[in-house]
């Protein structure tokens, strides 16, 4: 019958067999949670890596800075401080102790024949403008009520002379030519001969 068949249709080729497609199936693998042994918990807790902390907490290395509302008068203040600190060439900071007024005024009088003029800034005005700024070192000598002397010469000498006589103004520090310095370093900087002493030794020397 089958070779009937093949006589009917199409003629029949040797060999011929029927297509075969494979398809595997895969066995879907579970993985079920276990938790981990109590014994292995124990050594995973104390091996965890825990960082030092620093020797000086950051609180004291950062200076806290506070921030006050931004009105008219706190904006103006600013832009005074500002306008001092670029016309000045010697920054001294005094830390504030009560003084009388009229002593004040005196002592105001004396820096002012010297072309040494004082200024009275919050500490909340200054610490943002001095984060911002050049002078951002001098931060940490406002700490408490602070005054500031200012000149556009570098009278150094003179202010030291002047702030004897006001053993309730204590040097804190001071911005001279663009140079931070302690209260020695100022002391050390006065004694230094004048650009004109120098220049002349120079002078001398070269003839």
């Amino acid at each position: 019958m089958a070779a009937a068949l093949c006589r009917r249709g199409p003629p029949c080729r040797t060999g011929w067999l029927p297509t075969l497609q494979i398809v595997r199936h895969a066995k879907s693998i579970t993985r079920h949670w276990k938790a981990m042994h109590f014994d292995r918990q124990r050594l995973m807790a104390l091996t965890e890596y825990i960082a030092p902390k620093p020797a000086i907490p950051e609180r004291c290395i950062t200076p806290r800075i506070t921030v006050i509302e931004e009105d008219g008068y706190a904006k103006l203040l600013r832009r005074q401080a500002a306008e001092v600190f670029q016309d000045s060439k010697m920054i001294a900071v005094c830390q504030y102790n009560f003084t009388p007024s009229e002593e004040m005024v005196l002592l105001m009088h004396r820096l002012r024949k010297h072309n040494i003029h004082v200024k009275f800034f919050p500490n909340e005005i200054m610490k943002p403008y001095l984060s911002v700024s050049k002078y951002k070192n001098l931060l940490p000598l406002f700490v408490s009520r602070n005054i500031i002397i200012v000149s556009p010469e570098i009278k150094a000498k003179e202010m030291l002379r002047v702030l004897k006589r006001m053993p309730q103004l204590n040097l804190l520090g001071a911005c001279i030519d663009n140079t931070i310095l302690s209260k020695q370093g100022i002391i050390k900087y006065s004694k230094l001969p004048s650009m004109e002493v120098t220049q002349g030794s120079r002078l001398v020397m070269g003839n």
